[in-house]
């Protein structure tokens, strides 16, 4: 817990049998709101780099720090010019040596623009400041999945109307960003991806949301097979956003959802190849709603979802589920 409602970093390590606590590293101990890391990757028991915000000034270094094992290294990445409230929402790595991060920022002008940084093994160097997207405004970028260096998908969404969303999807080829067109959802004011997961250069499944005529929100998931996005069929038992997908194989991913509401209904599915099929969650034990934000899935079997729950005084608790390939079932977390 922060003081006053300053958050504080939290880091937390999976050993096969429990989570346990490990001791971050604070960008910027001066910074007045609090520092995050949002998205983390490894390519190794030792070796990982996680990325986030820190909201200080303009000129302030992104928040980034890296594990060797035993101990994490704050990682700067600079910031784009001029930026302000910038935040790298999502890295990928394929090497110790090799990520992409991609995130967002506000320009002193007001304008936003999203942004994606690279990881060499000693430095962080910003590729771009937000390419531009088919049309409209505000672009954002929120997650990247890289199967090799010069191969990275990262999607997000732009504003085309200043109210309503459109899904944005980004190529990398080692040298630029390209921009992409995923298919608009016929008859949906707004479409969003949230998360991507590529297994190839030419296998990608992305999650998100849309919402329908009545307004209600419907868990949306794309593919990508190495020319074109499509749109997939879902299974949705509730108004749900896809928050977060991980594929250990191209026929074998997992997504998880939860409702942007405060009813707390989460949801995961799952993809065979063919077709996505809904599973059901384990509630916590004296949690009166839960979330399910992020998923990591080494195979079809072996897969962690993290994410966050509120008892009845709403107070808010840690949440870690694993997957066994047939069913969900609650960890204990440390925090």
């Amino acid at each position: 817990d922060g003081l006053q409602g300053v958050p504080s970093l939290i880091v937390e390590g999976w050993s096969g049998p429990a989570w346990s606590a490990q001791t971050g590293v604070d960008p910027d101990s001066t910074a007045v709101t609090g520092n995050d890391l949002i998205s983390v990757s490894c390519v190794s028991a030792d070796s990982c780099q996680s990325v986030g915000s820190t909201a200080t000034t303009i000129g302030s270094a992104l928040s980034a720090a890296s594990w060797n094992g035993s101990t994490w290294k704050q990682q700067p990445i600079p910031h784009p010019s001029g930026a302000l409230f910038i935040t790298a929402a999502s890295v990928s790595c394929v090497a110790s040596g090799a990520c992409e991060a991609v995130g967002e920022f506000n320009s002193t002008s007001g304008m936003t623009a999203s942004f994606a940084a690279g990881w060499n093994g000693a430095t962080w160097t910003l590729q771009s400041q937000g390419a531009a997207p088919p049309q409209g405004t505000g672009p954002i970028v929120g997650s990247v999945s890289c199967t090799a260096a010069n191969s990275c998908e990262a999607v997000g969404s732009y504003t085309f109307d200043g109210i309503n969303s459109e899904p944005l999807a980004e190529v990398w080829n080692g040298t630029t960003w390209t921009t992409q067109s995923p298919p608009f959802v016929p008859d949906a004011s707004s479409t969003s991806l949230s998360s991507v997961s590529c297994t190839a250069a030419n296998s990608c499944e992305a999650v998100g949301y849309y919402t329908d005529q009545s307004g209600g929100l419907v868990f949306l998931a794309d593919l990508w097979n190495g020319a074109s996005w499509t749109i997939q069929s879902t299974p949705t038992t509730v108004g749900a956003t896809g928050s977060g997908v991980s594929c250990s194989a191209a026929n074998a991913c997992q997504a998880v959802g939860y409702a942007d509401d405060s009813s707390g209904a989460t949801e995961t599915v799952s993809w065979n190849g063919t077709s996505w099929q809904a599973h059901s969650v384990i509630t916590p034990s004296g949690a009166t709603r839960f979330f399910l934000y992020s998923v990591s899935c080494v195979a079809a079997h072996s897969c962690e979802a993290v994410g966050e729950y509120f008892n009845s005084a709403d107070a808010a608790f840690p949440l870690a589920e694993g997957w066994n390939g047939s069913a969900w079932s609650v960890q204990p977390t440390s925090a």
